[in-house]
């Protein structure tokens, strides 16, 4: 394990809040892959079970032009491949064992086993392929029968990178089953209905496949380490498309405010920088879509899955201690992402969809500084002007890829303003102040905004695109792939707009070249991934073609 960890410049370290964290050994920039992880099990969700090869996790006509569709395995009909050579090695991981256990409950339950049906249903279908795993490692430990790393002089070249190759596959399975075993399960913090339920589930496992190497409890607490260590697998688009057991990805922290992220290339996860990291800085990711919570729905929702009351950098410093401003240099940092749970709870109502199409309305007219604010709705100025003023501080920050220090302080800066007695003093001359940055809010904008987009009303949809990117400013890590994916969406409505002249053609420009810079970080890695990134520079080749034509 410390070896595995090691070579990819990474230590665990002992962590008294945490148990343990993941450290660099070296320095790495933003967009880095800082490690490559191999799940000891993953299943597709039931809408992607006949898109997705059940091995690989790929979609075939990603892979080549001529790939041919997925083929169901000719026994038990219930799981689909792209290839022989996956059939092959799903075969053999598990499916060996598990094709007539399928054939078996098809026979008898009439729902066709609908293995991804329910929540419980996958918990069963993944302990299954989990357990099948263990089982034969803990074989294979016990008869100290691991395949050495030397080599016969007499192979020839091709046999030596073959037995390379197997030596390889097999140290990585090593890792993965010895890092699934040293997981936390957390059994003494869950409820006796979950683990009930788990019993349940163990039971039927246990009854179908009776291992040689593990008991039935056993299986109860690998339940539990993977209820509190799976990750869902999403797309390049962040669409969800299966879920997976990544025994060395959960040796990464959560943060609410992370320095990495995590992205995947069929079962392959890629961890990936998305800020510069010091040697012996940790390596963080977070497990939930943080910034868009509060803080106290967050915590809950950390504290519910996952067992852990959080205490990151966004999370520990006491609002109290802000006002008062108890805190030294050392904790500025703490405090800069403390005040945007501060701004996320500032406000008495949520933006309803009417103020959405009086600001669309009222751009224009806000966008003329002949126009006095007077003659506007107080509460839609003070929107639009905030808007204006977070992507005036924030934006350079993509476009010059400024150092981090540099970064946090203009956020700093920026937090400083939209908290200040001046903007609040402002906006309470109104009967009702809106909460800009709620999880309502952003939850009916983005919807409006997709809405617009899907009735092909550019014109419109990029204006609520500019606040909604405003928003994402502030309350995700800059590089985040929400913002870098929102850069492209909004540069294409840009581009689409064919009221808005040669002047919304430049703007669509630089906001291309800045979601091309950042996509390349989130996106750099991974076939799939490159899609995104090749996407966005055929779209900037092609407006900057037009404006030469203008």
């Amino acid at each position: 394990m410390e070896s595995f960890l090691f070579d990819h410049y990474l230590k665990l370290e002992s962590n008294p809040i945490s148990y343990r964290s993941l450290i660099s050994l070296r320095h790495i920039p933003k967009g880095t892959t800082v490690m490559y992880s191999y799940p000891l099990a993953c299943l597709l969700i039931q809408s992607t079970i006949k898109t997705y090869c059940n091995q690989c996790l790929k979609i075939p006509s990603l892979t080549t032009s001529s790939s041919p569709p997925l083929q169901a395995c000719s026994k038990c009909k219930q799981i689909f491949y792209c290839s022989v050579s996956c059939q092959k090695k799903s075969w053999t991981l598990h499916h060996k064992k598990l094709c007539s256990i399928y054939i078996s409950k098809k026979e008898k339950d009439d729902s066709n086993l609908d293995i991804n049906n329910n929540i419980n249903k996958m918990d069963e279908e993944i302990l299954r392929r989990v357990s099948l795993r263990i089982d034969k490692y803990l074989e294979k430990k016990s008869t100290s029968n691991f395949s050495s790393s030397s080599f016969s002089p007499l192979e020839t070249g091709k046999e030596r990178e073959k037995g390379k190759e197997i030596n390889e596959n097999e140290r990585i399975n090593q890792v993965i089953c010895e890092a699934f075993l040293s997981l936390m399960s957390h059994r003494e913090n869950l409820t006796s209905d979950q683990i009930e339920k788990y019993k349940i589930i163990a039971e039927r496992v246990w009854s179908d496949l009776k291992f040689k190497n593990i008991s039935q409890d056993d299986l109860i607490k690998y339940l539990c380490k993977f209820s509190c260590n799976n990750f869902q697998l999403h797309d390049n688009q962040l669409f969800t498309y299966g879920e997976g057991v990544y025994p060395v990805g959960s040796f990464i922290n959560h943060s609410c405010h992370p320095n990495s992220i995590v992205m995947y290339e069929g079962e392959k996860q890629i961890i990936k920088s998305i800020e510069d990291i010091d040697a012996e800085e940790e390596i963080t990711i977070s497990y939930i879509d943080a910034a868009v919570m509060n803080r106290t729905s967050r915590k809950n929702i950390l504290k519910e899955k996952y067992c852990f009351d959080c205490q990151c950098s966004r999370c520990l410093v006491n609002f109290i201690n802000i006002e008062k401003n108890k805190f030294n240099n050392k904790n500025k940092f703490k405090i800069t992402l403390a005040k945007i749970d501060q701004l996320m709870e500032k406000g008495s109502e949520d933006i309803k969809e009417e103020i959405i199409d009086d600001l669309i309305k009222n751009w224009s007219k806000m966008n003329n500084s002949k126009i006095e604010s007077s003659l506007i709705n107080n509460q839609i100025y003070f929107i639009y002007s905030k808007t204006s003023f977070i992507l005036s501080s924030l934006l350079p920050h993509l476009r010059e890829d400024t150092l981090r220090s540099s970064y946090l302080h203009s956020l700093d800066n920026l937090l400083n303003y939209l908290l200040s007695k001046v903007v609040v003093e402002k906006e309470e001359e109104e009967k009702n102040t809106f909460k800009l940055f709620s999880t309502t809010t952003i939850s009916i904008m983005t919807k409006y905004f997709y809405n617009l987009i899907d009735a092909q009303r550019w014109h419109e949809s990029w204006k609520l695109g500019k606040l909604i990117l405003g928003i994402y400013l502030v309350i995700y890590p800059r590089y985040h792939p929400i913002i870098t994916l929102h850069l492209f969406t909004l540069g294409k409505c840009m581009w689409n707009d064919l009221e808005g002249g040669k002047d919304v053609i430049k703007e669509a420009i630089d906001i291309l070249k800045i979601s091309k810079k950042s996509i390349t970080i989130t996106h750099g890695d991974g076939e799939n991934n490159k899609i995104v990134l090749n996407d966005v520079i055929e779209l900037l080749g092609m407006a900057e073609k037009e404006l030469k034509n203008l």
